[in-house]
């Protein structure tokens, strides 16, 4: 009986290393420099959609890569786990700070 494993990796375009990049087809050492210069002038990537504005990445490219990245939010979630950043607030995001009830702060 012969066993075979298949890793899948997902590389996050907001961390990813110039070597780490390079693994992905048809990215060589030069495109994977291009995509992390585009993610430091741009402050990271907010879609994997945005690789189609780095030089040297044609819709083909991308549409071999696109399965094989992601993003996730740069300085969010640690744990590297894609989800939405945190909960909203009690009440929702534009709840005051204090609650006014007859005058009274509670």
């Amino acid at each position: 009986m012969r066993v075979t494993a298949i890793v899948l990796l997902i590389i996050n375009l907001n961390t990813a290393s110039v070597q780490q990049l390079q693994s992905l087809p048809g990215i060589g050492p030069a495109l994977a420099r291009r995509i992390v210069d585009f993610r430091e002038k741009n402050h990271g990537f907010k879609r994997v959609e945005e690789l189609l504005a780095v030089p040297g990445i044609s819709e083909k490219r991308w549409r071999a890569i696109r399965d094989k990245v992601e993003v996730t939010p740069v300085g969010g979630n640690q744990a590297g786990v894609s989800g939405p950043h945190s909960p909203p607030r009690r009440g929702g995001v534009d709840a005051p700070a204090k609650r006014e009830r007859a005058g009274e702060y509670y």
